[in-house]
C-alpha cells in the first residue's frame, strides 16, 4: 500500500463509514475487516466469531496477519478454544470434500 505508514491515521487511503446503532442491535462484519468502536454513553458491547465456508479464506488470511501483528492489530487476545475449532473445521473439509471429480463413484470411499 503507497504511502502508508504505522505511525498516522493514514486517513487518505481508507473510505471510512460511521453506522450508529440503539440498544439491541447486532452487526454481522466480514472476516478482517478492519473497525473501531465508540460510544456517546456507557455501553456494554459484546463480540464474538463465528465460520463461514464462503469467507473461511479471509478469516484465514485474518488469523495469520493478527498471529504476526496482533500487538498492533487488536486490542483482544482470541481463545485458543477458537483456533482449535477452525482447525476441525478445515480438516473436516480436507477430508470430506473431493479434490477432484475424475470420478462420481470414489466419492463412497
Amino acid at each position: 500500500m503507497t504511502g502508508y505508514t504505522s505511525t498516522s491515521p493514514n486517513d487518505d487511503l481508507w473510505n471510512v463509514e460511521m453506522l450508529i446503532f440503539g440498544p439491541g442491535s447486532t452487526l454481522i462484519m466480514r472476516p478482517s475487516l478492519p473497525h473501531a468502536v465508540f460510544t456517546p454513553v456507557p455501553t456494554i458491547c459484546t463480540g464474538g466469531h463465528f465460520y463461514c465456508t464462503s469467507t473461511l479464506v479471509d478469516t484465514v488470511i485474518g488469523i495469520f496477519h493478527n498471529f504476526v501483528s496482533s500487538a498492533y492489530l487488536t486490542n483482544t487476545s482470541h481463545f485458543s478454544a477458537s483456533h482449535d475449532i477452525l482447525m476441525r473445521i478445515l480438516t473436516y473439509y480436507l477430508h470430506e470434500l473431493p479434490l477432484h471429480e475424475d470420478d462420481p463413484d470414489d466419492l463412497d470411499d
